[in-house]
Order: C-alpha cells, then sequence, then structure tokens
C-alpha cells in the first residue's frame, strides 16, 4: 500500500458541462449490461451493487494526468479518465443494472489549503427510491502527484461518504446534493479546510467539526497519513493537533502480529510498549517543543511508516514543571549532565525523581559510566562522577548474581555487609589518592571474567 497524507492529497479534475437538477451524460454506443452484470454478480442489494461498481472503478481506472478523457466510453477504452470519465462511467454501469445514479458536479478542495480548488465531479447513488450514498470513484482510485497517477490500495472511504465529510472537501453546484437543513454559500465553503472522510477512522466527529468551522474556528487536528500496513486500526488518539511538554498523552493502535508502534517527539522516542491481542498502548511524555510523530513498523520490510503527526506547543515553565513530575527523566537538566544513560539506568531501579533532585542540590556536571552487562540494581550511590580524595562514600546495590567488588585503583575490596538477608550490599570506601574508583562483577567463574560496571575518578 502506497502512503499519502490525508490532508495534503492532490486529486485533480477538470470541469465537464452540467446542467443544474439533471444529468449530464455523453452518448453511449457500448450495451453495458454484460460488463455491469459480471461487477455485480452476487450481489442482491442496491448498496452492495454499488459499492461492487465503485471497487472496480478503483481498481481498473487510472486518473488521465493528460486531463483528456471525459466520457464513459473513451474511460472504459483507455482504462483511464478525468472525474467526469469516472462518474459517467459509474452512471452507465448503474444503469445497467438498475440503479439510479446521479452525476454531480462542482468544486473540489484537493488538499487542506483552501484555496486548493478544483473543478469536480462526483456521484449519488439510489440506495431506495427515496434515499442514497455520496460516493467519489476518482478520489477513491488514486491521487496525483507530479504528473503521475498512484493507486490507492483498496480505499473505501469516500464510498457512502456521510453529507458533512463530503462538505468539507465538495461543493455541489446544486445545494440539494449537500444535504444539509441550511445549505451553506460557496463563500463559507471557501473558507474552510478541505478535511477528509477519512478522519472519522482516526475517532474524529465530522459533524462535529463542520458545525466548529461554519462557527469560524480553526480545527486544531493532528496531520493524519493512510495506514501502509493493513490490518492497522487507530482505537484511541490524542484529538488536539496541539500536545504540550510534560502531559502524559495514550495511543492505542491495532495492528497485525510482529508490527511495532513507535512514538517519536524529536529524538526522544518510545517504540511499542504494551503489546495484547495484537494492540498496542504506548504512553508518551513529550519534553520538548516541536514535533511527535506515531509510526508503525511492518514486520516484513522492517520500515516505519507515518500515521499521525502532531505539533508540541513552545513549553511554558508550567509545562517544564509538569514534565519533572510525570516524567522527570526526560528533564532537560538530566539530558544535559555527562555520562546520563536513561535506559541503562531505568534498567538498574533508578529512581530519577531523586537523581533530578541530587543534580539540583550536588551540582553534579557528570555522572559515573555505567555499563550494561550485569543483572543488579541501584539503591543508593555517589552520583557526582567525580569523587574528591579522602572522603569516603558508600555504595548500596543489589545484585541479582554472580560476585561483586569496589576497586579503588589497584586495590580490590569484596568486603560487602547486609543489614539482614536480602537486604542490599553496602559497602563505604575512602578514595587515598586520584584516580579510577570502579565497581565491578564476576558473573561466571571463568578466568579474567570480571567485568566493570561503573566507573569514577577520584580526584
Amino acid at each position: 500500500m502506497r502512503r499519502y497524507a490525508v490532508l495534503a492529497m492532490f486529486a485533480l479534475c477538470v470541469m465537464w458541462p452540467s446542467v443544474v437538477g439533471a444529468t449530464y451524460v455523453s452518448a453511449t454506443k457500448y450495451d453495458w449490461s454484460q460488463l455491469a452484470a459480471g461487477i455485480v454478480e452476487g450481489k442482491t442489494t442496491k448498496y452492495d451493487q454499488a459499492y461492487a461498481i465503485y471497487r472496480w472503478l478503483c481498481d481498473n481506472i487510472a486518473y488521465d494526468t493528460a486531463y483528456s478523457i471525459y466520457t464513459a466510453d473513451e474511460a472504459y477504452e483507455q482504462k483511464k479518465g478525468v472525474c467526469q470519465a469516472y462518474s459517467e462511467l459509474f452512471y452507465r454501469l448503474g444503469e445497467a443494472v438498475g440503479l439510479k445514479v446521479d452525476i454531480v458536479t462542482g468544486k473540489g478542495k484537493s488538499s487542506l489549503d483552501i484555496n486548493d480548488v478544483e473543478g469536480h465531479a462526483w456521484v449519488f447513488v439510489y440506495t431506495s427510491d427515496a434515499s442514497g450514498i455520496l460516493v467519489d470513484p476518482t478520489w477513491g482510485a488514486g491521487s496525483v502527484s507530479n504528473g503521475t497517477f498512484r493507486r490507492k490500495d483498496h480505499d473505501d472511504t469516500w464510498f457512502d461518504v456521510s453529507p458533512e465529510w463530503m462538505l468539507f472537501s465538495h461543493y455541489p453546484e446544486d445545494d440539494v446534493y449537500q444535504f444539509m437543513a441550511s445549505p451553506v454559500s460557496f463563500g463559507t465553503w471557501s473558507s474552510i479546510p478541505g478535511l477528509r472522510p477519512m478522519h472519522k477512522d482516526f475517532g474524529f466527529d465530522g459533524a462535529q467539526l463542520l458545525a466548529g468551522c461554519l462557527r469560524g474556528e480553526d480545527p486544531d487536528m493532528p496531520e493524519c497519513f493512510s495506514p501502509e500496513l493493513r490490518g492497522v486500526e487507530v482505537k484511541s488518539i490524542p484529538l488536539s493537533g496541539t500536545l504540550r511538554v510534560g502531559q502524559k498523552y495514550r495511543f492505542v493502535i491495532a495492528h497485525p502480529s510482529g508490527a511495532e508502534v513507535m512514538v517519536r517527539n524529536n529524538d526522544d522516542y518510545d517504540q511499542t510498549q504494551n503489546v495484547k491481542s495484537g494492540v498496542s498502548v504506548t504512553e508518551f511524555v513529550p519534553s520538548e517543543s516541536g514535533l511527535l510523530n506515531v509510526s508503525v513498523r511492518n514486520p516484513a520490510t522492517g520500515k516505519y511508516s507515518v500515521l499521525l503527526k502532531y505539533k508540541v506547543a513552545s513549553e511554558t515553565d508550567a509545562d517544564r514543571r509538569n514534565l519533572e513530575l510525570v516524567a522527570p527523566e526526560k528533564s532537560p537538566l538530566l539530558k544535559g549532565i555527562g555520562n546520563y544513560r536513561p535506559e541503562l539506568f531505568r534498567k538498574y531501579g533508578v529512581d530519577f525523581g531523586k537523581l533530578l533532585a541530587a543534580v539540583k542540590n550536588e551540582g553534579i556536571r557528570s555522572f559515573p559510566e555505567v555499563y550494561g552487562s550485569a543483572k543488579f540494581s541501584i539503591v543508593d550511590i555517589p552520583w557526582n562522577g567525580t569523587l574528591s580524595v579522602g572522603r569516603p562514600v558508600t555504595f548500596r546495590i543489589a545484585p541479582q548474581e554472580g560476585r561483586w567488588a569496589v576497586v579503588v585503583g589497584s586495590t580490590w575490596l569484596y568486603d560487602w555487609s547486609q543489614a539482614a538477608p536480602g537486604e542490599p550490599w553496602e559497602m563505604t570506601v575512602t578514595p587515598d589518592a586520584a584516580g579510577p574508583v570502579k565497581i565491578c562483577a564476576k558473573v561466571d567463574e571463568t578466568e579474567n571474567s570480571w567485568a566493570v560496571i561503573m566507573t569514577y575518578e577520584a580526584r
């Protein structure tokens, strides 16, 4: 499946003469009954027949980037056409199986930009004598970018579109096809963004959004992209397009087995945190103003594709305080300290709130170098990577395996103490000369298998 930004789809269309209140259709030389019967075979309802015709058009007719094919006959022969050709072909196929189809002409917004307006045509299909559905087979088939048509992989968002979602991007010449209690003027329509019906799959309410836009409100929404991986479904996301530093946000995305969700704020990212029955739940706290993207990894290719884009507003003092309370490990104060390795610190059970307090109170400029080659928890250690000669320091750790030692210069110390069985190991040492101070572990009995876990410098 190719990916397109839903808010920036480019789907050109050339206007074709129309008669307001009636349907203009070019003459045809074909009997469409056999083709149409094959397309709708096994479909017993008008709705299902309309959908079968929609899918056939989307899958078999390309957009004519030369803008020269307007009629059903030419579109069938050349397997391409502009929007009028798609609409006329829908009309002919529907007519052949007894479907009543109106071709609707007007204007379409090719993107979110309110000024990106083109002539356009789509259809209204009667699924009963008195009611029907709005369908745009042209935009359902694909989009045009830099003069090249790119077919979509099974996009049904332009079939049976609600009047509210359709009106964001489609303005009919005959306002009866708005299906609004109070028709919207072209001037008003020109001022609202060209949102797409696919937004409903992300949890947005089209009627609510349209009402707000008609009141002059600017919808603050994330930028939404078609899932590149089939089977991806948005369950719950923040609906505001602007997020704040220090606030926790929850993203619930369903996806096929083996896929992963990644939430990224600039260079800070979290991959899938909790997956159950094919649903990923990621709780994420933005730490910097800028962008926040939600992406999904395709297990077959290993590549990530963007599903959502948010803006993160410039942080305030209140935002920074919230960040220190909610996610202290993301504090800029900690990120600015040398040897800061939050993933390892988290692995070793560090309390980031206490760590942040130590940085503020002790003027720490660099942490000790910490390595990831042993299993233990940090209970309490000196967090200043530079120790003072002649000043005692205490290390409290909770090893899960092996033998442990503190090495001061060339002296190996093994005499850890415990307040009681099962309590943390504790050792107090006093560096007597400048040089390295190390915590080392021997996790097996192999000769020379001692590994350095933590390194300080005594001065």
